[in-house]
């Protein structure tokens, strides 16, 4: 606690750039930001006149620790080195020790355990460090070829002239063992799903698990309704990232078989997609016809995401692996009928029927069919949407995460007797 201004010291690491620190930079980020930031205010408002938030990043952007005042937040962007295989971390966490030793906050919240940052309870255990779960790095590289085979990803890579092949395998491997380190060595998770659950309790069994911390979504995706009159038949949107996991091939595997059923069905792929994977897919749409039957819209703000589900028939995620899928929260606030794969932590997501439906992963004709099942029927359409669309408005209501978040700080801070939170 700072003992002149009797405020709670917070803070904050992200793997991602917050907006603040972004806008700082005048760095182009999407207006509203990511689900991050508005989970950052939603906690600083619960925190109003509490607390000082340190928000801190390491990135290549910067060649010495910047710091950005704004309000009761202190962003700071300190310099990371470039990700190599060949990296230990030992310069970042130097600089991180630095800044903590510092600040000398009474909590910390690591947001992801997939970067070095948790690394930070080997080296000063006495902090009052608490992680967020976001992705099991363990699990995705298991699962991160999907359809294709190491050796394919290996082979496309060489052949496209992309020699930075090794560098991502041998890193991911890296960071797999990583991870492992930051979960065995902090003893308190923040999670949202029965797989994070399962995944931080069975490396640190002795670690406490705080649940029910859902995202908190954009307003974008808050203030419209999906109707189905209004929607186009027999279209799809997805929304993925350019990585094999995420289940591109699935969709347009699952596409050239509805297009026997339906000539009129047209997927809209919302995402990036780039580097040899991007390249792969817009092959793959070509070589078997699918050219009027795939749109790829490239990377896309909340409206724009937004207009695109609004139009559509369904939307699908067809991740091979996932936590709690943005993505998939997204479509049910907007009230479209999702369908996604039963994988990592999706179907704490969904109840089968009800709030959308899952298929098995990596099974195309069984996507097909239940795409196929929604486009004939309005009215399970309907049913489905709305159901989910009520289900976000109370799952992800901001005030009701906000407010476990302040317990779950409370909690925390309480562990300190020296430091007390009464409640507003």
């Amino acid at each position: 606690m700072d003992n002149q201004t009797n405020l709670i010291k917070i803070a904050w690491t992200t793997n991602a750039m917050l907006l603040g620190a972004a806008n700082h930079l005048n760095k182009q980020q999407a207006q509203t930001g990511t689900w991050l930031d508005t989970l950052f205010n939603q906690i600083r408002k619960e925190f109003a006149g509490k607390a000082k938030f340190y928000a801190i990043h390491g990135t290549e952007a910067v060649k010495q620790v910047v710091r950005y005042e704004e309000d009761d937040v202190v962003y700071i962007l300190y310099p990371r080195k470039k990700y190599s295989f060949l990296s230990d971390f030992k310069h970042e966490i130097d600089s991180l020790e630095v800044l903590m030793r510092e600040i000398e906050p009474d909590l910390v919240h690591i947001h992801g355990t997939e970067d070095f940052y948790g690394l930070i309870a080997e080296r000063m255990p006495e902090l009052n460090i608490v992680a967020s779960l976001q992705g099991i790095r363990e699990q995705i590289d298991r699962m991160y070829f999907a359809e294709m085979s190491k050796w394919e990803y290996i082979w496309r890579n060489i052949r496209k002239a992309k020699i930075n092949w090794f560098h991502l395998l041998v890193y991911r491997s890296k960071m797999v063992k990583v991870e492992q380190r930051i979960l065995r060595k902090i003893n308190f998770f923040i999670g949202r799903t029965d797989f994070d659950r399962a995944h931080s309790l069975g490396r640190n069994p002795k670690a406490t698990y705080f649940g029910d911390c859902h995202d908190i979504l954009r307003p974008d995706f808050l203030t419209h309704k999906w109707d189905v009159k209004n929607a186009e038949p027999f279209t799809i949107h997805t929304t993925l990232s350019a990585n094999p996991f995420k289940g591109i091939f699935l969709m347009l595997e699952t596409v050239k078989i509805l297009a026997l059923q339906f000539p009129q069905v047209k997927l809209r792929i919302a995402g990036g997609m780039v580097g040899m994977i991007g390249k792969h897919a817009q092959e793959y749409v070509k070589k078997n016809g699918l050219t009027k039957h795939v749109e790829f819209l490239g990377r896309c703000n909340g409206e724009q995401l937004v207009s695109s589900l609004m139009r559509s028939r369904v939307a699908t995620v067809a991740s091979y692996i996932e936590n709690e899928s943005l993505s998939l929260q997204e479509a049910q606030a907007v009230g479209v009928p999702v369908i996604s794969t039963y994988a990592g932590g999706m179907p704490s997501m969904i109840q089968q029927g009800e709030t959308g439906f899952q298929v098995p992963t990596g099974d195309p004709y069984y996507m097909a069919a239940e795409i196929a099942k929604l486009f004939q029927d309005d009215e399970l359409s309907s049913y489905v949407g709305d159901r989910a669309w009520e289900l976000i408005r109370t799952r992800n209501d901001a005030d009701v995460i906000g407010g476990r978040y302040r317990e779950i700080y409370t909690k925390l801070l309480n562990r300190d007797k020296e430091v007390v939170l009464q409640s507003s």
